[in-house]
């Protein structure tokens, strides 16, 4: 009777062991595997994932409504029978953003948030050169913020400190702020007391204009600005945005990469002015009565998930001043819940730009990307041996950084 019953039990466990098998493995199963981790709403359109939940025969979900008009996020949890969680979503709501996309070749002169300092130069003493700035300590990429407890305007505000008097320096290096003393030396060949020390309060270049907010901030570059001679990435303390004139462009070949060649003033068309730089571009307020001739009315903003592999379009102003659209086609993306540099990977396919510039060459930086008519990304780096093809930054992220850094600017 006793093995009866066991035998009994095995073949009742099996058969529910085999049931739960072939219903894991079932359609339903299979379907509420495959749904995402995070699910978006966007507001010209209901989600397909959302909308199977909803016509699901075995599923159920809830979610806190109030918190989610309110936020813009909530936990979705997805039930079997009504009573078992099986999964929970990150529900996230997406609202239309119209901007005005870029192209346009621009100049970019930044003003340096400090001193920086650039290099060293020999003081001539009786007991033979010597750099002050080099002996106290001072490194190539300081940034010197002030001097004697002064907050430093400019280089020639530095200069006015190089008296016979010992000078403290107040120096950021690696985001971190230090205080160094340094005693100028008399130069004996023109009797100028010196601190033997090159620096620079600005630094200027060309970039492209990636797009403009309807709250009137733009956006450039896709990336951070660095010192040519340092490395070091600029934090700016002010500066100006300028319509470029390209005088001459430079083709990237394999292993070389090419640039425009181009002018501009800053007095003169000028188009913003620059309020912070950060590791995704060059940001500020755009104060010119400029739009796109290609997109008078502007363009949807295009959301990091909506992009994918396919064909696309660049904007770039690089030919004859006008902007003008030529096909690309994005070859890879990579899915990012945080910012980073590296959002995708677009191929240059349109004739006319790869005879006139070869791929993407220095410059290009900041042009806009568009796909399924959004702006989904801009260009940010050419890959040095594959010259047709570039890395671009999801624009969502520029977009992001000026709603979080015109709090700051304002």
């Amino acid at each position: 009777m006793v093995k009866t019953k066991v035998r009994l039990m095995k073949l009742l466990g099996a058969l529910i062991c085999a049931v739960l098998c072939l219903y894991n493995l079932g359609s339903d199963m299979t379907w509420l595997r495959s749904l995402p981790d995070t699910i978006y709403i966007y507001e010209d359109g209901e989600d397909g994932a959302l909308k199977a939940l909803d016509e699901s025969v075995s599923a159920s979900h809830s979610f806190d409504q109030s918190l989610f008009e309110a936020t813009g996020e909530a936990v979705l949890d997805i039930k079997l029978f009504q009573e078992l969680t099986v999964k929970k979503v990150q529900l996230k709501k997406r609202e239309d953003v119209k901007v005005m996309p870029g192209g346009s070749i621009v100049g970019l002169h930044v003003l340096t948030d400090g001193i920086l300092v650039v290099g060293f130069g020999e003081v001539q003493t009786d007991d033979g050169s010597i750099s002050p700035a080099k002996e106290a300590g001072i490194l190539q990429g300081d940034i010197i913020i002030a001097a004697n407890g002064e907050a430093l305007r400019d280089a020639a505000h530095l200069s006015s400190f190089s008296g016979s008097q010992k000078v403290e320096l107040r120096i950021v290096r690696n985001g971190d702020e230090i205080t160094l003393d340094i005693m100028p030396e008399r130069d004996v060949r023109d009797g100028v007391y010196k601190l033997g020390i090159w620096v620079r309060d600005d630094t200027a270049g060309l970039g492209t204009l990636s797009f403009v907010t309807e709250e009137g901030f733009f956006a450039s570059l896709g990336h951070g600005i660095k010192d040519s001679d340092t490395g070091v990435t600029i934090s700016a303390a002010g500066g100006t945005l300028n319509l470029g004139d390209v005088i001459g462009i430079t083709r990237s070949t394999r292993g070389v990469p090419g640039e425009i060649q181009g002018v501009f003033s800053k007095n003169d068309n000028l188009l913003g002015d620059i309020k912070w730089c950060s590791d995704t571009g060059t940001y500020g307020s755009f104060t010119a009565n400029w739009v796109n001739p290609l997109y008078k009315d502007g363009i949807a903003l295009g959301y990091p998930e909506e992009a994918h592999t396919g064909d696309a379009i660049l904007l770039s102003g690089i030919s004859e001043g006008s902007i003008q659209e030529y096909d690309c086609r994005i070859i890879k993306v990579f899915r990012q819940n945080t910012v980073s540099p590296r959002s995708m990977i677009v191929e240059i396919t349109d004739k006319e730009l790869l005879e006139l510039t070869g791929g993407i060459v220095q410059g290009m930086s900041g042009s806009p990307i568009i796909q399924d008519g959004k702006l989904i990304g801009v260009i940010t780096h050419v890959i040095i041996n594959e010259p047709a093809k570039g890395y671009c930054l999801y624009a969502w992220w520029m977009y992001s950084e000026i709603t979080q850094g015109a709090m700051k600017a304002a």
